[in-house]
């Protein structure tokens, strides 16, 4: 799973990432513990997913994918950090510049 990871990665590749785990993980393990073993991977897939490599999942009006780490969204008007992708702020290691 871990192996050529970029610094951020969408929940698209994570699952891609997970399923190729899983494929090499099955092709060597049986055993008694195979499930239990198998639920830890996802988990621990999952984890490095969560743990700062998540990117945010929303795509704008032309349809192009959000380059930003997963931050909140704008709801029923208000502003929030959310927008900087469409603002043309800056975005600096998550610090907003203008």
């Amino acid at each position: 799973y871990s192996r050529t990871l970029p610094p951020q990665y969408t929940r698209e590749e994570h699952e891609m990432r997970v399923s190729a785990a899983e494929k090499e993980f099955r092709s060597g393990a049986y055993g008694p513990a195979f499930d239990n073993a198998l639920n830890r991977l996802r988990k621990e897939c999952l984890g490095v997913w969560q743990g700062g490599r998540q990117l945010c999942d929303a795509r704008s009006v032309t349809g192009r994918p959000c380059v930003f780490r997963v931050h909140p969204l704008p709801q029923s008007g208000a502003v929030t950090e959310g927008l900087a992708a469409a603002s043309g702020l800056l975005r600096i290691n998550d610090k907003i510049l203008s």
